[in-house]
């Protein structure tokens, strides 16, 4: 994966303001995550979004990026059942 430094600060700054809004957090409490996956193609951002934010809601450590295939499948059936899969 190769990182667009303009796409990371503008959600970064998104991200803060939505902490702030919603959370009412201090902004110490909001923390970036250095080790965190990499994406290796340029076509699967939307799954691998979808999957990092689930690991990180789910307290999981991480995932394997060479799950892609099986992950959209699993978020395709999430879609079209209105449910999620655990």
């Amino acid at each position: 994966g190769s990182y667009n430094t303009e796409v990371i600060k503008n959600i970064s700054r998104y991200l803060e303001r939505e902490q702030k809004l919603k959370v009412k957090y201090p902004k110490s409490y909001f923390r970036y995550k250095k080790d965190a996956p990499l994406q290796n193609n340029s076509y699967d951002c939307g799954v691998f979004v979808c999957m990092y934010a689930r690991y990180r809601s789910e307290c999981k450590n991480g995932f394997f990026t060479g799950d892609m295939k099986i992950f959209r499948l699993r978020i395709l059936h999430e879609i079209l059942y209105g449910g999620i899969l655990y």
